[in-house]
């Protein structure tokens, strides 16, 4: 297939890949893709992005009660900025979904999942939805049977944390916080369910507005809720004062302009290019 012309609209969506270096992270992005994506070195940033244009609900069955559309997703990956052990706070702002992937034949690559959900974390909050891949399966298929001990730990962890928030999906049976997938960059099997998966839970993501469940996200919550109650923090009196002595923002818009000051304080996405790589 032709490599597309370069498009400098903003994606639908941003999918992040997350994990130790020479895991198969870009690998397994390349061969979801095959030549239907538009390559770019953000060398400012260390990583690489493809975009990728897809046609969304993705089955028949879905289709019947969502109207086809089309969808541009970038996907994020590291480019070898993961040596380090961390990454730019710019390469996880804005993400929809993250795709975190370890290496089945090198324990190291496992263990250090924890260190990368935690950044994960930290910076997206745990409504972020994260799919694990068990790479590199096709070497030796019997690790297919094992259990993993950081995604049913994890697992549970999500699963709390959307009960206490709410969410409907914490109370669905087959709702599953944090799949996980064994693939093979190398033959191919289940590249297409990840990377459709993430696709999907992105979507729902962003259509659900429910907030990252950061800190932020509950201080924001907070002043909403104390605007609207009688006697609150932010309501009454003093609010009314202020607004109407033109003194300039209330105390709660002054809050609420703190909060999101906070939230939105991580480095913007870095503009695309003029021109991208054309492979």
């Amino acid at each position: 297939m032709a490599a597309k012309k370069p498009d400098d609209q903003p994606a639908d969506l941003k999918i992040i890949l997350l994990g130790d270096s020479a895991v198969g992270k870009s690998k397994l992005a390349e061969r979801f893709l095959l030549d239907d994506y538009q390559p770019q070195q953000l060398s400012t940033f260390a990583l690489s992005l493809y975009r990728h244009t897809c046609t969304y609900p993705f089955t028949s069955a879905q289709r019947t009660q969502e109207k086809p559309r089309k969808l541009t997703v970038d996907f994020w990956d590291t480019a070898g900025q993961e040596r380090f052990q961390t990454m730019h706070a710019s390469y996880y702002h804005g993400a929809h979904a993250c795709i975190l992937v370890f290496d089945v034949g090198r324990k190291i690559t496992y263990k250090n999942l924890d260190t990368w959900y935690e950044e994960l974390v930290g910076h997206r909050g745990l409504n972020l939805p994260v799919i694990v891949v068990a790479n590199k399966i096709d070497v030796d298929l019997s690790r297919a049977s094992k259990a993993f001990g950081f995604v049913e730990r994890r697992r549970a962890e999500r699963l709390e944390a959307a009960a206490e928030r709410g969410l409907p999906a914490a109370n669905a049976a087959d709702y599953d916080p944090l799949p996980l997938f064994f693939a093979s960059a190398s033959d191919g099997t289940n590249v297409v369910s990840i990377f459709r998966e993430a696709i999907d839970r992105a979507v729902k993501f962003k259509n659900a507005g429910v907030g990252e469940g950061t800190f932020v996200d509950e201080v924001l919550a907070f002043i909403h809720e104390e605007e609207g109650k009688e006697g609150g923090m932010f309501s009454g009196k003093e609010n009314d004062e202020q607004a109407e002595a033109g003194t300039g923002e209330t105390t709660a818009g002054a809050a609420r302009a703190a909060a999101m000051d906070a939230k939105n304080g991580l480095p913007s996405e870095p503009p695309l290019p003029a021109k991208m790589l054309a492979s």
